[in-house]
């Protein structure tokens, strides 16, 4: 009945210092909320130009992607059409021996057309794979355009929406160079294999006859030149998606600085209370946006299922990772260095690769800080270990719905400028 009391007491004091703060913030608020807005005004712009600047990248990245698909198909038949007149030429020198030494060499003629018939399906076989793989590194193509056009269509689709959505769309972009590392390792070893069975193919030709060593080098020395072209081809791709990489870490790390630093988190209160000025006293309509919450984080599903399915190996830590002592420190890490922290605080012990695996992907696929540590918490091991950190205690503070942009907890109270703010600005789409 005390404690009660005593929360009770605390919460009409917070909801009195509450009104306080508003009071002396409304003073303050023209000159700030413009101040504010300038600021974001120019983020805004400097990410247009970033966004500009990545999708004419991926421009040049697919009419680079074409121009190697034409040169490619053009080898291939070209290779098809010399094979073709060879096996003619081959098959005609066959029948002029065999008539010339018919009458002398019964026994070598029957020798030679048992040779000739393995050597045409020896021969026939090779066509058929080469066509088979033409076939292939084709719809490995196709597949490839039409994912990178479905990625330029989600780019512009996505390209007013707020931080969350630039997010997202760095992943995608992120994931899709996964595929092309992928597809081009794919395609480099399948051309290796082919190089290898070329090679074995000739030295068998060799044993026969002069004509078919000469046939199967020339073929080797166009394997070997297609495969150099397309090892250069290669280089070049990876060097551009080395620069890609880092121009979007770049754009990453800008954002996380801003959403990190003091002035975003003591403006939160501000643009919230600007929101609800301008309503001129007009009740606001309720917000429909999905509400985070401990069991429904607002994730995209698409990102969720192509990043949680693969296992993902625990990476080696550079340096050894930081222990926060609070929980203000522990929200200001990122990625892999707020996992090992998150480990050491709430579980006392190191990252086990399935528990890191699991949470970095929920991490990176949008799920907010304060749900991760909430849900370590109350884990069995969690529970156990009774880990104290300040200003994690579930009965006085609640998380906030925007909790992956500021990754900090605000009292109950303010919940309903949260939902305010966040109304306005999806219906102004800034």
């Amino acid at each position: 009945m005390l404690r009660e009391q005593s929360i009770a007491a605390q919460r009409l004091a917070d909801q009195q210092q509450a009104d306080a703060d508003k009071q002396a913030l409304a003073a303050q608020f023209q000159s700030q909320a413009q101040q504010c807005h300038a600021l974001y005004m120019e983020r805004e712009a400097a990410l247009n130009a970033q966004q500009q600047q990545l999708e004419q990248q991926l421009a040049a990245l697919l009419s680079q992607q074409i121009q190697r698909e034409q040169d490619i198909a053009t080898q291939f038949l070209a290779q098809q059409q010399q094979a073709d007149a060879s096996k003619q030429a081959l098959i005609e020198q066959f029948e002029n021996q065999a008539q010339q030494y018919h009458a002398l060499h019964a026994e070598r003629e029957a020798a030679l057309n048992t040779q000739q018939h393995q050597l045409e399906q020896q021969l026939a076989a090779v066509l058929s794979q080469q066509i088979q793989r033409e076939q292939d590194i084709a719809a490995q193509l196709l597949a490839q355009q039409q994912s990178a056009n479905e990625e330029k269509t989600e780019l512009s689709q996505q390209h007013q929406l707020h931080t969350q959505a630039l997010q997202q769309q760095i992943t995608q972009q992120q994931l899709a160079q996964q595929q092309l590392n992928l597809a081009a390792a794919e395609r480099e070893n399948a051309l290796s294999s082919e190089i290898q069975q070329r090679e074995q193919h000739a030295q068998t030709l060799v044993q026969h006859q002069q004509i078919e060593q000469q046939l199967a080098q020339q073929q080797i020395e166009d394997c070997q030149a297609v495969a150099t072209q397309l090892q250069t081809e290669i280089g070049q791709e990876q060097a551009l998606n080395l620069q890609l990489r880092q121009s979007l870490s770049e754009v990453q790390r800008q954002l996380a600085q801003t959403h990190a630093s003091l002035s975003w988190r003591i403006t939160a209160p501000l643009r919230s209370l600007a929101a609800f000025v301008t309503s001129n006293g007009q009740a606001a309509p309720q917000s429909t946006a999905p509400v985070w919450t401990a069991t429904n984080p607002i994730v995209n599903p698409i990102l969720l299922t192509s990043i949680e399915s693969p296992s993902m190996p625990i990476p080696e830590p550079t340096s050894p990772p930081e222990i926060a002592s609070t929980l203000t420190q522990l929200l200001a890490l990122h990625d892999q260095q707020f996992i090992h922290s998150a480990y050491q605080c709430v579980l006392g012990r190191p990252a086990d690769p399935e528990g890191f695996s699991y949470y970095l992907a929920r991490l990176r696929s949008g799920y907010a800080k304060i749900g991760l540590l909430a849900q370590l918490k109350s884990s069995a091991e969690g529970q156990a270990h009774h880990a104290q950190i300040q200003g994690l205690e579930q009965g006085n503070c609640t998380v906030s719905p925007r909790a992956k942009a500021s990754d900090r907890l605000v009292p109950a109270p303010a919940q309903w400028w949260r939902r305010q703010y966040r109304h306005r600005t999806q219906t102004a789409r800034y």
